[in-house]
């Protein structure tokens, strides 16, 4: 079994990068205070919605993507 390290540092890049997306959505929502234990939005203010939608296409699209294209390449 031959292990290749550059697969390895792909594969390490990729997850990162998924879990970079993550941690700038949670800190988003966590200074704007707009994600609640009781309900999703905790204030009805349009300022955190919009922040909610572009958090979301900016890390989600665009983070995600870069990490599955990261990850693919590393899988051939």
């Amino acid at each position: 079994m031959n292990i290749d390290a550059k697969k390895i540092l792909y594969v390490i890049a990729g997850l990162f990068a998924v879990f970079a997306a993550l941690y700038t959505f949670s800190i988003f929502a966590g200074f704007l205070g707009i994600i609640g234990a009781d309900n999703l939005f905790t204030e009805n203010h349009p300022l955190s919605i919009i922040a909610i939608i572009g958090t979301l296409l900016f890390t989600g699209i665009f983070i995600f993507n870069a990490a599955g294209k990261i990850l693919s390449g590393a899988m051939r």
